[in-house]
């Protein structure tokens, strides 16, 4: 039997209280790039636990923040306890996103409408994954991302640099930082990546650049112009200001009033990018179209598309595509106009006699380059095959030369009919080659070309090895395969042991025993969240045995 004290506990209920448009409407200075609308915290017990989740994720600053507003918009719109939601929910809050209208009058775009799904496949994939008892069953399974095309990239014409330029020479107390602010930006630093650097990172010549999107380091070299921009502001802040600089200094000051000597904020270089384009007439300029125009300027310089994209930390060989399209497309026009100069119609390989196209063969071989066929000329690639024009005569002394080289040097047998190569035993055996001027070596192992090589590093760290199984299934499993092996599993030094199968040999260093099960945690969770956002399940199985030893 229960006892009854004398105290009657109401009934807790939750109160909503309404908002009117004004209230959710964003302000005139919210609107400003760089600035997202602010969104009020939900308060009811369901955003501790969205809280518990960002403090778990392994997510970069602004991925963070992109994130906590997301959730916090999804809150606001719902008041359903999270085993209720349904698959049918997060449909009409899709439809919700893309009717919401952000800053005057305007929608979301696509990108930002799946940056939005993708916080919310996380967080539910997070939730169903350690806290099953208050999310049995994922709902946004079957919630499509929205199709985008590859975008074009950012480029700003020489002219539009150039008055960039001189409108920084206009902002006289913010000159320096201002010249040393946007070559950074040209050099392919992301805004966020300019704000986290200290003064120890820039050696003189290069950048280290250690907080990344991607949480991969790299290091950006700077021109000899970025070089001497970015140590006359250090000079001036050194020997001009007063300041005492350290390794762990910000790189770039702010000088907005109030913030005077502090980092530069993520919002601050955006603010310091958008003063600058209204100073040079250009109202849409913002930081990012200097790193698209410093990424096609580096394949335009011929700089090969891998090392380019090293250089400026893209992971992603798709989203980097937009900047090879443009350089090849400009390459193309370019050589388009400089035929028509020369009054020379353009050569195409299907256009060649027989003779010609032994040429082109004979050519290919003595540089160790394919042959160039109709399809890789209509793309524009023609600088090759006006050689046959331009140097016809040249080229076939030159190959007829070449191949009676041989015979001149008195080197019998060292061309043999249909191109087929001669043994060195074969010619030791007829006598062309005498015994004593052959080596013997002892025979060496080479491994295929293809085989991964791990390096041994330098280290006080405990390495442990261990081997790994993965199986994706889904429509867009070698996609999604693709991007584990090049975005989780390369950075512990990943060997695939067959080339199409489906294990893998990893080398994990740790501080501490413990640490192993926290980094196998956290690279499986990314592994099945790269899975989940093109819709294909991820298993994982790790071998109970591990290796250990020493770097």
């Amino acid at each position: 039997m229960s006892k009854n004290y004398g105290v009657d506990i109401p009934e807790v209920k939750l109160i909503t209280f309404p908002t009117t448009e004004a209230d959710q409407a964003p302000s005139p200075k919210s609107i400003r790039r760089g600035r997202p609308t602010q969104i009020p915290t939900p308060m009811d017990i369901r955003w501790p636990m969205v809280q518990e989740f960002l403090r778990n994720s392994n997510l970069s600053p602004n991925s963070q923040k992109l994130y906590e507003r997301e959730l916090k918009r999804f809150l606001g719109w719902t008041h359903f306890r999270w085993s209720d939601l349904t698959l049918r929910h997060l449909g009409q809050y899709k439809v919700y996103l893309m009717e919401l209208k952000v800053a005057e009058g305007k929608t979301l775009s696509k990108n930002s409408l799946n940056s939005a799904l993708t916080a919310l496949k996380s967080f539910f994939k997070w939730l169903t994954q350690f806290h099953p008892e208050l999310c049995p069953t994922n709902p946004t399974k079957g919630v499509k991302f929205e199709k985008v095309p590859l975008p074009p990239a950012q480029n700003l014409t020489p002219e539009e640099m150039t008055r960039v330029w001189d409108a920084i020479t206009q902002r006289e107390q913010t000159q320096l930082r201002d010249l040393a602010l946007v070559q950074l930006l040209s050099h392919n630093l992301r805004a966020g990546e300019v704000v986290t650097a200290n003064v120890g990172s820039f050696d003189g010549r290069l950048i280290s650049i250690t907080k990344t999107k991607n949480n991969q380091p790299r290091l950006v070299p700077l021109s000899t112009e970025g070089q001497q921009v970015v140590q006359e502001y250090l000079d001036w802040r050194k020997d001009q200001q007063g300041e005492a600089l350290s390794a762990e200094s910000p790189l770039i000051l702010s000088h907005h009033q109030g913030w005077e000597g502090q980092r530069l904020s993520y919002h601050g270089v955006y603010f310091a990018v958008e003063d600058i384009g209204r100073l040079a007439e250009l109202p849409d300029l913002h930081p990012h179209q200097f790193r698209h125009t410093s990424a096609t300027e580096y394949l335009r310089m011929g700089l090969d598309p891998a090392h380019a994209r090293r250089l400026t930390g893209h992971t992603d060989e798709r989203s980097f595509r937009r900047y090879t399209v443009a350089a090849e497309q400009e390459a193309a026009i370019t050589a388009f106009y400089r035929a028509e100069k020369e009054g020379q119609p353009l050569v195409f390989a299907q256009s060649l006699d027989r003779k010609q196209r032994q040429l082109l063969e004979a050519l290919a071989e003595m540089t160790g380059k394919p042959p160039l066929y109709q399809d890789d000329l209509d793309e524009g690639i023609i600088d090759f095959a006006q050689l046959w024009q331009e140097n016809l005569q040249e080229l076939e002394l030159l190959v007829a030369d070449v191949r009676a080289l041989p015979e001149k040097l008195g080197l019998r047998g060292f061309v043999k009919n249909e191109r087929q190569s001669t043994s060195l035993e074969e010619r030791v055996l007829r006598g062309e080659i005498p015994t004593n001027e052959v080596l013997q070596l002892d025979p060496v192992v080479e491994e295929p070309s293809d085989c991964p090589q791990v390096r041994s590093v330098e280290s006080s760290h405990q390495v442990i090895h261990l081997g790994m199984k993965l199986w994706v299934n889904g429509k867009k499993k070698g996609k999604v395969r693709k991007a584990i092996e090049e975005r989780v599993l390369e950075q512990f030094q990943m060997v695939k042991r067959k080339p199409r199968g489906n294990e893998y040999q990893l080398t994990v260093e740790v501080e501490e025993d413990d640490d192993l099960p926290a980094i196998l945690s956290q690279m499986k969770w990314e592994m099945e969240v790269l899975g989940e956002l093109d819709e294909c399940l991820v298993e994982v199985k790790l071998n109970d045995e591990a290796k250990k030893g020493k770097p």
